[in-house]
């Protein structure tokens, strides 16, 4: 301890858990495969556009649960209780989450 009441540590932070990241993006391929999702809220249609092509899109709750994967640009999400979800856009570069509202 310093003697102005700050804490002094030499030792590296710890993070009790696991998690993973499949692919990290830089700010640079985020401009570049910048993402609309529309509209938001919804309770039908969803579309989302991009610059560039994805592979998958998934939609997860926020219990973390796969509630539905598309390969279209534009699908239903009527058939999903209301809340929100994370849209998770699949790209060659990495991913892409975007969170939306059903209503």
């Amino acid at each position: 301890n310093g003697n102005d009441g700050t804490i002094v540590s030499n030792h590296t932070p710890y993070v009790d858990g696991a998690f993973s990241c499949d692919q990290s993006l830089s700010v640079e391929d985020l401009k570049n495969n910048s993402i609309m999702v529309y509209p938001n809220p919804s309770n039908g249609l969803i579309s989302i556009q991009m610059d560039g092509t994805f592979h998958k899109i998934q939609l997860f709750n926020t219990l973390g649960e796969l509630v539905k994967e598309e390969t279209n640009s534009t699908f239903s999400i009527a058939d999903l209780t209301d809340g929100v979800y994370i849209v998770k856009v699949s790209t060659s570069s990495g991913t892409i989450n975007q969170r939306i509202t059903k209503n």
